[in-house]
């Protein structure tokens, strides 16, 4: 059996529905983020993880290899609640996924506007091929400046 991708319920008793597949989806979704880790690698044999597992162990945030919103991670933990009925539903999980997919993206506006401006107080503005050209107030002509 994928243990790895088992909730409690499913170990312990067998069952399966949509909690125990919202349980996997969670893994699914740590699995994206740690780029393809395989999870629980540190456990080898399946007794260890079964125990692991239902007492309470959860795949770690420190294995995370990208910038993880901590609203996406809270999802993540809510899908692995240990009562079925504390985990989200599937139909839950699309608005509060999309939710975070937009408050991400307003903040990397956010963080690019920033730097706009940062650059426009600096009077640099973009050149080509990697080249940034810094206008002089009073000075004739341009320095370029080649970043690299």
């Amino acid at each position: 059996l994928p243990y790895r991708y088992m909730s409690e319920e499913a170990i312990q008793k067998g069952r399966f529905g949509e909690a125990s597949d919202v349980w996997a989806f969670g893994v699914l979704g740590w699995e994206v983020l740690t780029l393809g880790n395989i999870p629980y690698f540190e456990i080898t044999d399946d007794q260890k993880l079964i125990a692991f597992v239902t007492g309470g162990g959860r795949l770690s945030r420190a294995q995370v290899s990208c910038e993880c919103p901590d609203a996406l991670w809270s999802l993540l933990q809510r899908c692995w609640s240990k009562k079925a009925t504390d985990r989200p539903t599937f139909s839950s999980l699309v608005p509060a996924l999309r939710t975070i997919k937009d408050e991400a993206a307003a903040s990397k506006i956010d963080q690019m506007q920033q730097m706009q401006q940062a650059l426009q107080q600096l009077h640099v503005q973009p050149g080509g091929g990697g080249v940034m050209r810094r206008r002089r107030r009073g000075a004739e002509g341009a320095l370029a400046v080649v970043f690299g």
